[in-house]
């Protein structure tokens, strides 16, 4: 299978924008890990955080959701189109979905598995 160039430019548009995204600036493991010390104590587990419905917060978030669909759904099609028919092509579709859920649960918190 052989992309189009609209279809190359597209993707490459959406790897750059998942590229800014991933390189804006953020506190690094190790600053966490030692404010965490700081605390002397790492955040409990918060269900009703995690398992409660959070709405964009604006609409750089609404465009991260975007961004992770539209990739996604040009992996799915490229899948689609190399892998015949059966139970991988079901199961790297299914994985693909999950990776989006994921990665979408992790927007939505903020990473974080607690309030802060």
């Amino acid at each position: 299978m052989s992309l189009t160039e609209e279809q190359r430019e597209a993707f490459a548009d959406l790897g750059r924008k998942i590229l800014e995204e991933e390189l804006r600036p953020r506190p690094s493991i190790t600053q966490r890990i030692f404010d965490a010390a700081k605390r002397n104590t790492m955040p409990p587990l918060d269900l009703n955080h995690i398992f409660q419905y959070h709405p964009p917060n604006g609409p750089a978030q609404v465009e991260a959701y975007k961004n992770l669909r539209d990739a996604a759904k040009m992996f799915a099609t490229i899948i689609v189109d190399l892998c015949p028919e059966g139970a991988d092509q079901s199961a790297a579709l299914r994985k693909v979905r999950e990776a989006v859920m994921t990665a979408n649960a992790g927007i939505a918190l903020g990473g974080r598995l607690h309030r802060e």
